[in-house]
């Protein structure tokens, strides 16, 4: 199966699970899928064929360390609100070079 074939098969499913060699070749697939994906979401956004059922999907991977299957969804974004602080640095005082 080539990866045309199986990213059709991913978006029919949402889900597909994976045996890999390890953790680093599964996720070198989950970028692969993730930017397929984007690319995928772009286009039918463009010509208005998106279904909602994707609209504010992204693509995840669950690691099995044990097995060495990667299971791969399609799944609803978690919108996390995050309150960031900005710390100014701390006045530093400036000399002649004395």
């Amino acid at each position: 199966m080539n990866l045309f074939d199986l990213f059709d098969v991913f978006l029919e499913r949402k889900q597909i699970a994976m045996l890999r060699d390890d953790r680093a070749s599964a996720n070198t697939l989950r970028v692969t899928l993730l930017k397929k994906f984007k690319d995928y979401k772009q286009q039918m956004t463009a010509l208005e064929f998106l279904g909602a059922e994707f609209e504010d999907c992204v693509v995840s991977m669950e690691w099995n360390e044990a097995t060495y299957v990667a299971t791969y969804f399609i799944r609803k974004r978690k919108r996390i609100m995050i309150d960031y602080q900005l710390l100014e640095p701390p006045a530093q005082e400036i000399t002649n070079g004395s």
